[in-house]
């Protein structure tokens, strides 16, 4: 019969689909015999429908029999398989969710009974057993709490391969590879290349290795190529010093090869520009990131006062600035009051309308809600307080003129600049918005110099 359409759940106990046809399971499978056979003939488990395969036993492929998972397919039974019954086998082709997600044993793939995958596949729990080789085009490989093995390699042409835990797989990747948070991180039992359209990616949350920040472990040859992404992630980029460093891979042997966005020892900004990182690699068996250095805006935060006198309101912050000079860096001053008509069209959004300028994207990094709406004069005021007050300075001083103008910093000479916070010499500089453009000693002008380039 060339098409047969159930719709209803296909409980199948065991026997055989056999011929050249197509049988479509349009209310989900459910594997319950010991024995089942696909003989030549194709079988479609219809998307948003589920295939339970809980037997301990096999679904033998032959004479090319195709298994497509449109929906989700739960691979449960321990010592389950898919076995080539001949020596052609078949395929299991997976647009939807293959997931492992009981049993402590080994759901295995046989040689001859290829696994192909678009979708999702989630191994959870057990290991996964790709003998008849794994090949990835889109979609995701995830390792939640499970291991993946296979004599026959892993090939990810596209998509991810991401998680923690233990592939014992040689591994050619041209799309995504990304360790993720875990203890013991992902460690690699194989030989691991990355083709030119790679992308290995590394998660940075604090200083623990596995746990805090992502690492990838290979017990075998490493072959760099494509490029290599660093994402900070929980907040660290606010903790962070220029003294932390990072293993973000180890091997036994020594790395190879070289990535096309950062040569060895060269620096790399991180992907949500909050800094850039020295790496190192190429002469040893390692990859480490150190000297962070911050990027992007200087982060001037403005605080509210409906009295306009807000010094117990005032907001500080803290940074420990890079080398000021070819830093490439840009100040964006908060306005000090609702009014934004002056400011720069090139400013961004959040810096016109949350009084931060920490970079052209406002996703991720305002932490002051709303337009500040405090009235001019002192009440209206942001602080910038650095360790590290020269390098700020020369920033300042040797800033380019911007859309609309220089920005002029002034030595406190008059008394009505507050001592305690108007010292540069102390490290700290208040920032506000005078009326008429009024620059008052030991105070950066704002209303008429917005921006600051660096040379």
């Amino acid at each position: 019969i060339a098409q047969i359409s159930s719709t209803g759940l296909f409980t199948w106990s065991g026997g055989t689909l056999s011929g050249s046809g197509v049988t479509n399971a349009n209310g989900g499978i459910l594997f319950d015999g010991l024995y089942t056979y696909l003989d030549q003939r194709t079988l479609n488990n219809a998307a948003s429908q589920t295939a339970t395969f809980a037997t301990p036993y096999g679904l033998y492929f032959s004479n090319g029999g195709i298994f497509n998972n449109n929906g989700t397919f739960l691979a449960q039974g321990d010592s389950a398989a898919f076995y080539a019954y001949d020596g052609i086998g078949g395929t299991f082709n997976n647009t939807g969710t293959f997931t492992r997600n009981t049993g402590t044993g080994d759901f295995y793939v046989a040689p001859n009974v290829a696994f192909q995958n678009s979708g999702t596949v989630q191994v959870q729990t057990g290991t996964v057993s790709f003998d008849g080789g794994y090949t990835q085009t889109a979609g995701t490989l995830n390792l939640a709490g499970g291991d993946v093995t296979s004599s026959s390699g892993l090939q990810i042409q596209g998509g991810q391969l991401i998680g923690v835990g233990t592939i014992t797989s040689t591994i050619t990747n041209a799309g995504l590879l990304g360790p993720s948070l875990g203890a013991g991180g992902l460690a690699v039992n194989g030989n691991v290349t990355l083709l030119a359209a790679s992308r290995l990616t590394f998660q940075l949350g604090g200083l623990t290795q596995g746990t805090q920040y992502s690492s990838l472990n290979v017990n075998g040859t490493v072959t760099l190529g494509g490029q290599l992404v660093l994402t900070f992630v929980n907040g660290f980029q606010n903790t962070i010093t220029g003294s932390n460093s990072f293993t973000v891979l180890s091997s036994t042997t020594t790395v190879g090869g070289v990535f096309v966005n950062v040569v060895p020892g060269g620096r790399l900004t991180t992907s949500d520009g909050f800094g850039s990182f020295q790496v190192t690699y190429g002469d040893g068996n390692t990859i480490v990131l150190s000297n962070f250095e911050p990027g992007g805006p200087l982060p001037l935060v403005s605080t509210n006062s409906a009295s306009g006198v807000g010094e117990a309101n005032e907001q500080k912050r803290s940074l420990h600035l890079p080398s000021a000079k070819g830093s490439g860096r840009t100040a964006y001053l908060p306005s000090g009051d609702a009014d934004t008509s002056s400011e720069p069209a090139d400013a961004p959004a959040n810096a016109r309308t949350g009084g931060l300028g920490q970079g052209p994207s406002a996703a991720g990094r305002s932490t002051l809600a709303g337009r500040n709406t405090g009235r001019l004069g002192v009440g209206s005021r942001s602080v910038i307080q650095v360790g590290n007050s020269s390098d700020l300075l020369s920033m300042l001083d040797d800033a380019a003129p911007g859309a609309a103008g220089r920005i002029i910093v002034a030595a406190p000479t008059i008394a009505s600049a507050p001592a305690a916070k108007g010292a540069i010499g102390r490290g700290k500089i208040p920032v506000e918005r005078p009326r008429a453009g009024i620059l008052r000693a030991g105070q950066v002008q704002s209303a008429t110099a917005h921006t600051a380039q660096p040379r």
